[in-house]
C-alpha cells in the first residue's frame, strides 16, 4: 500500500481551485465555468444571438417559430429583394436533414464554417416570419451594418 499526498487550494472569491501532488509537484487547476443561461434577453422581440459555437433563441423567437426542444433547426441563405439573407426553419420546412437539435435552454450548435458564414451577417438578429413560405423565418440584423450581397 502506498500513500499519495495532495494539497487542495480553493479561492473563495474567484471560485478557482487547484490540486497539487506534493511528491511530484504536478498541479491541476480549474477555473469556474461561466456558462449558464443564454445571453439572450427575455424581451418581447424574437431574437437570435450568435455565439462562438452556438446560437441562442429567446422565448419570443421560440414561440414565434413554434419549435420545441428536440426539433432540428437549419439556417439557409435566400436571395430576397436582390440581397442574400439568412433564413431559419425546421428541417421539415426546408425538406432537408442537415439541421441541429434545439436544446432545453434554446441553444443550437453552430460551429466552423456555418458559424463563420452567419457571422458575416452579424451576431444579433431579429427573427421575422417569411410571408412566402410557411415555417421559414428571416433574420434582420439588429446592427445597422450592411449585409453581404451576391
Amino acid at each position: 500500500m502506498s500513500i499519495v499526498k495532495f494539497e487542495f487550494s480553493y479561492n473563495t472569491t474567484t471560485g478557482e481551485f487547484s490540486v497539487v501532488n506534493v511528491e511530484t509537484g504536478e498541479v491541476k487547476s480549474t477555473k469556474p465555468s461561466v456558462s449558464g443561461k443564454p445571453k439572450v434577453d427575455g424581451g418581447n422581440t424574437p431574437t437570435l444571438v450568435l455565439e462562438d459555437n452556438k446560437y441562442c433563441l429567446n422565448q419570443a423567437a421560440v414561440d414565434l417559430m413554434e419549435v420545441v426542444p428536440g426539433d432540428k433547426l437549419d439556417i439557409k441563405y435566400k436571395k430576397i429583394d436582390g440581397c442574400i439573407q439568412p433564413v431559419i426553419g425546421k428541417d421539415e420546412d426546408f425538406g432537408t436533414k442537415g439541421g441541429c437539435k434545439l436544446t432545453k435552454s434554446f441553444t443550437v450548435s453552430c460551429r466552423g464554417s456555418k458559424n463563420a458564414e452567419l457571422s458575416k451577417y452579424g451576431t444579433e438578429f431579429k427573427v421575422i416570419a417569411f410571408d412566402e413560405q410557411e415555417g421559414i423565418f428571416i433574420f434582420n440584423n439588429v446592427d445597422t451594418t450592411e449585409a453581404p450581397s451576391e
